[in-house]
């Protein structure tokens, strides 16, 4: 063929595989979702690798996103992330800055970056599409409402709880005007509401609303969708917050079995399961099971995210934690030291989660009986919790407990 005619052919594969490449939010049956995608991808590749810079249409951008969108669903973020620029670029080209479309592919770069822990990146991107979506606010309240609650996501990640609340309320009030249905949105609006009283500590605000988002779950999707185990991960959490272990354990497997059958083994919201079920493990001294399951996550998330990446703190600092329980100190602070390492540089010296790592170090210590590296650790994650958490939440009193405590005995010394 000539050059022409492959162009032309190569259009005519792009408009057909763009009609049939499957949304996995049109769709109620995710393994179909799943399948179909797996056989048509490499296809897409081939024709978006072949169009390269020389050819724009919607079509095209409109394949990029879904392929883009598929490959993050499976958990391959880096092979996402240039489907989206490019679906970006074109439709931009096209259609102008302030497009509806320009909205909608600039907050799911934003989603690709959050997952990735690119936060910095990311809050911009969000910031963008509510200027674009606020001036379209009385054409598409939903899309509006979509992108809170992207943003308080994000706000939610960076210990941000109270300023993450205020998002979540506009956007369910948003959702109420427009008279939507309880739909996946709503779903996912409720779901994160409660994920946020969970991390402020209001336990009996959070447990109604993931019961209500279960019922939603299961009457759109049906029980055995992936999407109805990130409620469950969440309850599972509440009841192990509250000493509820039986129900915990009982939701945390029930989401494992879920999304090893519907996204396979190595997918990375099967190592969130892995690392909740480690940690439910270790505080009922089940401790062989959770240094399996420690390790099991920390492999995957450094193979699917990189080594630096926070989320391979947490396994970091769940198997320090093992190791401290069990005696054996020396490898607890090695341990501790690379968790911390990793949450200091990717989230912050204050942010909720080094603390945790320093009030556990400070733990650690004291069993040592240094006091005087015990105190250090103590104070540091006793002034972060402060500032992020407030003085009433139950992490912030339980670190000032243990920080009264060191007081105490250092001073006894």
């Amino acid at each position: 063929m000539t050059e022409d005619e492959q162009i032309e052919w190569n259009t005519r594969v792009i408009n057909a595989l763009d009609t049939i490449f499957p949304e996995e939010r049109n769709m109620t049956e995710y393994a179909t979702w799943k399948e179909r995608g797996a056989r048509l991808l490499p296809h897409v590749l081939t024709c978006i690798r072949r169009a390269g810079d020389t050819q724009d249409s919607l079509s095209l951008a409109s394949l990029a996103y879904k392929a883009a969108h598929y490959l993050h669903e499976r958990g391959q973020y880096a092979e996402a992330e240039p489907l989206l620029l490019s679906a970006l670029r074109i439709r931009e080209h096209i259609l102008g800055a302030h497009h509806p479309l320009i909205a909608t592919t600039l907050n799911y770069l934003g989603d690709l970056l959050w997952f990735q822990g690119r936060y910095k990146e990311a809050e911009p991107l969000f910031h963008r599409v509510l200027i674009i979506r606020e001036q379209l606010a009385g054409l598409d309240y939903p899309d509006l409402a979509q992108t809170l609650n992207d943003l308080a996501l994000l706000y939610w990640r960076q210990g941000k709880y109270a300023d993450a609340e205020l998002l979540y309320l506009r956007a369910l009030i948003i959702w109420e005007q427009a008279q939507c249905p309880k739909d996946i949105l709503a779903a996912h609006l409720l779901n994160h509401l409660a994920l946020i009283y969970c991390s402020q500590g209001k336990y009996t605000e959070a447990e109604p609303l993931y019961l209500q988002v279960l019922l939603i779950w299961g009457q759109i999707l049906g029980t055995d969708h992936p999407n109805t185990t990130y409620t469950l991960n969440n309850l599972s959490e509440l009841y192990r917050a509250q000493g509820r272990f039986t129900e915990a354990e009982s939701l945390l497997r029930r989401a494992l079995q879920i999304r090893e059958e519907n996204l396979g083994p190595n997918h990375p919201n099967v190592a969130t399961v892995l690392y909740n079920l480690a940690e439910l493990c270790r505080e009922q001294g089940k401790y062989e099971e959770a240094k399996k399951r420690y390790w099991r996550t920390f492999a995957l998330r450094k193979e699917l995210l990189g080594p630096t990446h926070h989320l391979v703190a947490d396994p970091l600092n769940g198997l320090a934690n093992l190791a401290r329980d069990q005696g054996k100190y020396t490898s607890a602070k090695t341990l501790y030291q690379q968790a911390l390492s990793i949450r200091e540089q990717q989230l912050g010296p204050q942010h909720p989660e080094t603390a945790q790592t320093l009030h556990d170090l400070a733990i650690c210590w004291h069993k040592q009986g240094n006091l005087d590296k015990a105190l250090s650790y103590a104070d540091r994650a006793l002034q972060a919790r402060v500032l992020f958490l407030g003085e009433a939440h139950p992490k912030t009193a339980v670190t000032q407990t243990l920080y009264a405590q060191l007081v105490q005995e250092h001073g006894l010394h």
